[in-house]
Formats: structure tokens, C-alpha cells, sequence
């Protein structure tokens, strides 16, 4: 029977060093939310401060909402939120702590630690998101495992995720997200995972980290608080990822392609729409088993492998593991299938790094249809070696014979230039398009895009290409 949850006021103020100035609401809460609009019944509001809101501004409007438990870091925000309260009658609890993110984290500390489930914590450049739907997959074949939250990755994500865990979670998978060194160490030092992923360490985030060097350390963070009943599970074909080199006293099982892999992949083939078929082999058993994948991307032979180890760290085994990866619910905007009827769109608008796209483009040209297109805005993160990520894309966009690539946006100039270049040298067939303005591209894609046309779709999230896919499906037949 499920149990519902339950957080009693005095327990959390406790957790969390927080101070009751205002105490006449309910001594107990179901649930947390950070979203003025988003107003649950009987949940606690935590008023975050953002780059570019402060949700203290909204405190009244949330009062009037029905919410009866606050936690501010503003005294201000307090005493006003205190006379608003006593000037409608309405009975409230503010619960003051110096900050309301940090607040929030230990609170999911506190309801994590009295859940206490096998933890699972995913990282990496690309693969995240997938490899953290896999696995949570995998384990709920046989556990309560805590269901992810959209993109959550970040602090304030990972500390919702927890939050909305039921009392009965027996693993929790969780993804962790950084944008600057320390940022995963902050959030491992309370989740403190029993198993540890890294997806693939990329060149992603170059520019905010300097240093492939640094991009490492950072990754290397989910380990920090890893001891010797501990795992971590590498993808071995990540540039800088070997078992034999990591230093740590926990154990280390390794996937890949390499013949040393703990788990290795084999005989991949890329089927474009209908997905992806490999064998994988587990070195301590000697067993092969084929592993058939109804999601495209070859990349995803790696995601897969982590999840089987995974799965087996605790108690599934590789069959059951693949069993449940046919019936696989992915976050959207990530290699998904969408048809309107009139044309076919690869929706991989979430992000964009050279990998990924390559992987992507591989499996557009790997599905049959009258002409492949590929819609791509820039990537990035990648300082001084832009230009040039971004003309290798262009030059393998052309290689694999794509009918029409269309680049948009910041950094796509010089991939247009090096896929026309090589257009022309090879005597390919591949039109190349560049539109500086993404209005303007969307204003045009009528004009375009015709009937039967599979269209990919790919950019870095700041270009929200979403918007792009949007107006592809509003495309109708005349």
C-alpha cells in the first residue's frame, strides 16, 4: 500500500536551522514547491532567489492560493507576508533560514537519509538524461525506484526530485548536472550515492571550465564521497574514462568497446527509426546476450550498457534488464519520432555537442525517406576550438549524404562554409542553406520543407529549436 508522504514542521525546521517566526498553519506538510504558479494543497513554499526573479515578490499571491507553509530568507519578505496573513485572517507558518535553496537541499538531505534507498547518481557531457530514464527503467522492474523529474540536475532539481519521492522509494536515480567546478561535489556530499555513472567526458563546457583537465575534475566529483563498498561505472570509450587509471577505493566496472571492458559492446547496427541491435558481453560470466532497442542513436548502445551494469549492481539481471528497456519512457525532445502527416521530424532539440550530432545525423540517414534534412543551430561551450567543431559537423553532415542541411544562428556560419566546401570538392548533392535570424528560417520553412521529408532538428538549449519543431509539425499539406 502506498504510503503518503509526510513531512512534520518541527522535524523539518530542525533538518534545516531554520527559525518559526510565524506558527498558527498545520504542524505538517505533504510536499515542496518553488513555482508560484504551481500552487499544490497542503505543500510548503520555498521562495528561491534567482539571476532574475525572487520569488519573496510572490509570497501573497501564494498565500491567497491556499498555501499555508512558507520558507523565506528575507525578513522583510517575513513581516510583510505576517501582516498580509493577519490582515485576511488567514493562519500561515514562516519558517526564516539564512538561504532557501541551501534550506531546501538539507531538507532533502533529511528525507532522503530517512527513506535511505539504494542511491544511484548519473553524470556526464551527453547521455544523462537517457542513460537516467534507462536505468530508472531497469530498476523499476523490480523495486520502487523514485521517477525523475523532466531535466532536473541541477541543486534546486536534484533537491525537488528527492522531495517528491514517497516514503517507500527503494532506489533513487538521480541525474547531476554542473556548469562550474564544485557543483557536483556540493550536491554528492548529501546524496552520497552507492553507485556513481559517468556517461562520457566530452569537451562540453570548455569555456566555463578552461581546460579538458578541469572538465575531468568536475565530472570526477560524483566520486568524492564514494567509499569501499561503493561503485562507480564508467563508459571506457569516453576519451578520458579508463578504470585501469582511476585511483579510488571503490570498485570500478567499466562498458565500452574496447576488450578489457567489464561489459562489452559488439556488432552495433543503427536501423535509424526502428532503433539500434548490439551484442553485449559480460567479462566475469562469459555471457553474450543481443540486445535489441526500439529508441534510434547508436550512442545509445553505451546508455543501454551502463544501465544493464547497473541493473546488475543491484540484483537485475542482464535479461531483465533488456525486458525492460523495451517498454522505455524517454524525457522529450531527445531523438523522438514526430509526424504530422505530411512530414516525418526528429525531434533532438534538448541540446547539441559534436557527438551527439553526429550520432543523430547517423541514424537520420539511416531511416528511409525522400529527402533527409537536417536542421542544426550552433553548440556551445567550446571556446576557441568553435570554428572548428562546428566546420567538422558541416563536412560530416555532407559525407553522409544528407539532401538539405539548414544551419541557423551563432557559430553555423563556418559550418555552412565547410559543408558547401566539401559539397562542392566531392560533387555531393547536399544543398546548404545558412539563416543568421531563426524568425526569419521559421517564417520560411513552408517554403522549405516538402511532403515525405524526415527532418532533424538539433541545437544547443539556449536556441530552443523546440520552437523550430513546433512550426515543422504546423506545416499542412495544400
Amino acid at each position: 500500500m502506498k504510503r503518503n508522504m509526510k513531512f512534520k514542521l518541527l522535524d523539518c525546521i530542525e533538518a534545516i536551522g531554520g527559525k518559526l517566526t510565524v506558527s498558527e498553519g498545520p504542524d505538517s506538510f505533504e510536499g515542496v514547491f518553488i513555482d508560484s504558479r504551481q500552487v499544490k494543497e497542503n505543500s510548503a513554499f520555498f521562495a528561491l532567489i534567482g539571476e532574475n526573479h525572487d520569488a519573496h515578490c510572490f509570497v501573497e499571491e501564494v498565500m491567497d492560493q491556499g498555501c499555508q507553509t512558507f520558507f523565506l530568507s528575507s525578513q522583510t519578505a517575513s513581516d510583510r507576508a505576517a501582516n498580509y496573513a493577519k490582515n485576511n485572517n488567514l493562519r500561515i507558518n514562516i519558517i526564516l533560514v539564512d538561504d532557501t535553496t541551501e534550506a531546501m537541499a538539507k531538507l532533502a538531505e533529511f528525507h532522503l537519509n530517512r527513506i535511505d534507498p539504494k542511491k544511484i547518481a548519473i553524470t556526464g557531457s551527453m547521455g544523462k538524461t537517457t542513460t537516467r530514464d534507462m536505468i530508472y527503467a531497469v530498476c523499476s522492474c523490480k523495486y520502487k525506484t523514485g521517477h525523475p523529474i523532466k531535466n532536473y540536475n541541477s541543486l534546486i532539481g536534484v533537491s525537488m526530485t528527492v522531495l517528491a519521492y514517497d516514503m517507500d522509494v527503494e532506489v533513487a536515480v538521480i541525474e547531476i548536472g554542473m556548469e562550474s567546478l564544485g557543483e557536483i561535489h556540493h550536491i554528492v556530499e548529501w546524496v552520497k550515492p552507492d553507485i556513481s555513472l559517468i556517461t562520457y567526458i566530452g569537451l562540453t563546457h570548455l569555456e566555463q571550465l578552461g581546460s579538458q583537465e578541469n572538465i575531468y575534475k568536475a565530472k570526477m566529483e560524483i566520486t568524492d564521497f564514494l567509499d569501499k563498498d561503493d561503485l562507480l561505472i564508467i563508459n571506457q570509450d569516453s576519451p578520458t574514462l579508463n578504470k585501469n587509471t582511476i585511483v579510488g577505493q571503490y570498485d570500478i566496472i567499466s562498458v565500452g568497446s574496447s576488450g578489457d571492458c567489464d561489459y562489452k559492446i559488439s556488432d552495433c547496427h543503427d536501423h535509424g527509426e526502428k532503433g539500434i541491435d548490439f551484442r553485449l558481453t559480460m567479462a566475469e560470466s562469459e555471457e553474450t546476450i543481443q540486445v535489441d532497442l526500439p529508441i534510434p542513436g547508436a550512442h545509445n548502445r553505451f546508455n543501454a550498457a551502463l544501465a544493464i551494469a547497473a541493473g546488475e549492481a543491484v540484483g537485475i539481471s542482464p535479461a531483465e534488464s533488456v525486458e525492460a528497456l523495451q517498454s522505455l519512457e524517454r524525457t522529450g525532445m531527445r531523438m523522438e519520432f514526430k509526424d504530422n502527416g505530411v512530414i516525418r521530424v526528429m525531434d533532438d532539440s534538448y541540446s547539441s555537442f559534436p557527438e551527439a550530432v553526429r550520432s543523430a545525423v547517423d541514424s537520420l540517414a539511416s531511416t528511409e525517406a525522400r529527402r533527409r534534412v537536417a536542421i542544426l543551430a550552433g553548440m556551445n561551450g567550446w571556446a576557441d576550438i568553435s570554428r572548428k567543431v562546428h566546420m567538422e559537423v558541416g563536412e560530416y553532415v555532407v559525407e553522409k549524404g544528407l539532401d538539405l542541411l539548414i544551419c541557423v544562428g551563432q557559430h553555423t556560419d563556418d559550418m555552412a562554409s565547410a559543408a558547401f566546401r566539401k559539397a562542392r570538392v566531392d560533387g555531393s548533392q547536399c544543398k546548404v542553406i545558412f539563416f543568421s535570424d531563426k524568425s526569419v528560417l521559421i517564417n520560411l520553412l513552408p517554403h522549405l520543407i516538402e511532403p515525405e521529408d524526415l527532418v532533424l532538428v538539433k541545437g544547443s538549449r539556449m536556441y530552443a529549436m523546440e520552437e523550430v519543431v513546433e512550426r515543422l509539425l504546423g506545416i499542412v499539406a495544400v
